[in-house]
């Protein structure tokens, strides 16, 4: 038992080695962690610090970096992607540096290309929005879909804004809340419902 135990440690060692992809990473604090970080991981990663290339799979501890794209569920205080995320990301801190699908769950979220999906943010900071955004205070170049919070924002808006102030340069679609404020809007602000189409 104990060979075969030995035996398959020493295969999972020397696939990691060939294929530069690991099943699992484990961290204390990069660069203190196996294996390095310029492994792809496909499987799990675990750590108080732990730092990939391309990550894949199920990731936890306190704070994560992926310097390649993130596929999976990643749940950590800090959380920051330098490419392509398509998952579930759940942190205090979120940062993605290129597009991001699914769903962001944070106290700050900033994802600084396209963000499909679902977007649930204390603060949120975005480029391009297509779907849902649930916000206190959402900032976003472009909207398309639906922005609930308290203070929203957004340079080009198309669909419905929801909130206590709702601000927009330019509209297509709804705003309803106490103040409304369309910029290139025929009524620039209006109390509880503004519309341009």
């Amino acid at each position: 038992m104990k060979k075969h135990f030995l035996f398959c440690l020493f295969v999972l060692f020397a696939c990691t080695l060939m294929a530069k992809t690991t099943p699992v990473v484990l961290s204390l604090i990069d660069p203190v962690q196996y294996p390095n970080r310029e492994y792809d991981q496909a499987g799990l990663r675990l750590g108080i610090y732990t730092r990939t290339h391309d990550s894949t799979g199920l990731t936890v501890g306190i704070a994560h970096k992926t310097d390649g794209d993130f596929k999976g569920l990643e749940i950590g205080f800090c959380n920051i992607i330098d490419g392509n995320v398509s998952g579930v990301v759940i942190g205090q801190v979120i940062v993605a540096k290129q597009d991001f699908t699914g769903l962001n769950l944070s106290i700050f979220g900033r994802i600084k290309e396209t963000a499909k999906g679902v977007n649930v943010n204390v603060i949120g900071i975005h480029n391009d929005v297509v779907g849902l955004q649930l916000t206190g205070i959402g900032f976003l170049q472009s909207m398309h879909g639906v922005q609930i919070g308290l203070v929203n924002y957004a340079k080009n808006m198309k669909g419905l804004q929801l909130g206590l102030v709702n601000v927009c340069d330019d509209m297509y679609g709804v705003q309803i809340g106490l103040g409304n404020v369309i910029k290139n809007g025929p009524l620039v602000f209006f109390p509880f419902v503004n519309a341009k189409f």
